[in-house]
């Protein structure tokens, strides 16, 4: 696993627990006993961050609607929610700071509403 997975796997786990709006990336830096230098090198802003995870999040969302494009469409069908949930709950920031994001991350929020 590299540097900016692990990044992104504390700053989930923080966002998650703490709220978006309570995690800085020097929370972050010193969660993973990195400097801060070191988290912005790769995540210039917790912004980018945040981008980071949405990204991740709809690639996630894309492997369940290609999975419909396997031989046993009934299987994939009935097992799409379950996939979906996990997601849900493993990105569980998004949704719960909905309002936060908009106010305070922009570009997100872009993001966020185009691909709705």
């Amino acid at each position: 696993m590299n540097i900016k997975d692990i990044i992104k796997g504390k700053a989930l786990e923080l966002f998650n627990a703490k709220g978006v709006m309570n995690v800085t990336l020097r929370e972050v830096a010193k969660e993973l006993n990195k400097s801060y230098g070191n988290i912005t090198y790769h995540y210039r802003t917790k912004n980018c961050l945040i981008t980071a995870l949405y990204n991740d999040m709809m690639i996630e969302t894309k492997t369940i609607a290609i999975s419909f494009s396997n031989s046993n469409l009934f299987y994939e069908i009935l097992d799409a929610p379950k996939k979906t949930f996990k997601i849900s709950m493993k990105y569980l920031f998004f949704y719960v700071d909905y309002i936060e994001i908009k106010r305070n991350f922009s570009t997100v929020f872009i993001n966020f509403e185009k691909k709705q």
